[in-house]
């Protein structure tokens, strides 16, 4: 039951992004109210849902009472902790991301040299100007912000809540379940596209099986953190054409 409801959940969320650019080129330009909608139409619900189905699996427990302050040092030293390992999980996504990029480019390029082919996506996805203004900063601003709420819906579902959910399945075979289809619903990017999503996955999901403690939930804010600073320097990218 709960695999079935983890494939609903992926082909609604996520199967629509297939089809866009589908048959032409396609350039979607920025605008601040689009991506404003992004945040809080297409990602915070979604998001909120997902942890919904994952909090109310913990709601009922029944928690037995311990003394003040061994709680509160305890709450201390765990905080310092988590802390420390968020900010590790971090370092290792984001450069992790940073690195698998960098190789698959490299591949790309070396594929068109010898091919001929270009396999650049049939979609480009404009940017904020690059003139200073307070349109610009605030152009900027919504940008990260629409890239940190696409990290958190995307780590929350794919690693998070699909490493529950397979967990049956072992972590290896969840990991591959998991990766591949988050690959997959990158088919738009092209080719090395749905590679790097690939690859990123795969890093993503080991990360935060080896590096997660107690809920997870430390781990996974590094993640997203992590995922939605990689995407939005990918943006800064384009516009400054590196």
């Amino acid at each position: 039951m709960q695999v079935l409801e983890a494939v609903i959940l992926y082909l609604v969320l996520f199967f629509p992004s297939l089809f866009i650019g589908v048959g032409e080129e396609t350039v979607i330009a920025f605008s601040i109210s689009r991506e404003l909608i992004r945040i809080f139409i297409y990602n915070l619900p979604p998001l909120a849902f997902i942890w919904f189905l994952l909090l109310k699996e913990k709601t009922g427990r029944r928690r037995e009472s311990a003394p003040f302050l061994p709680v509160l040092r305890n709450a201390v030293c765990s905080s310092v902790s988590n802390n420390i390992n968020g900010f590790l999980t971090f370092i290792l996504a984001f450069f992790g991301l940073l690195a698998i990029n960098a190789g698959i480019s490299v591949l790309s390029g070396l594929a068109e040299r010898a091919s001929g082919i270009s396999f650049e996506a049939d979609i480009a996805i404009q940017t904020p100007d690059t003139a200073a203004g307070w349109y610009t900063a605030t152009g900027w601003f919504v940008l990260y912000l629409s890239c940190l709420s696409a990290g958190y819906l995307e780590e929350s579902f794919f690693r998070y809540y699909l490493s529950d959910r397979l967990k049956e399945y072992g972590p290896y075979p969840a990991m591959l379940m998991s990766s591949v289809s988050f690959a997959f619903c990158h088919v738009y990017e092209g080719l090395f596209g749905v590679a790097n999503a690939l690859f990123a996955g795969l890093l993503l999901f080991f990360i935060f099986n080896k590096r997660k403690s107690g809920n997870g939930i430390q781990t996974l804010h590094a993640i997203a953190f992590a995922h939605g600073t990689y995407n939005a320097l990918m943006y800064a990218a384009v516009a400054l054409n590196v």
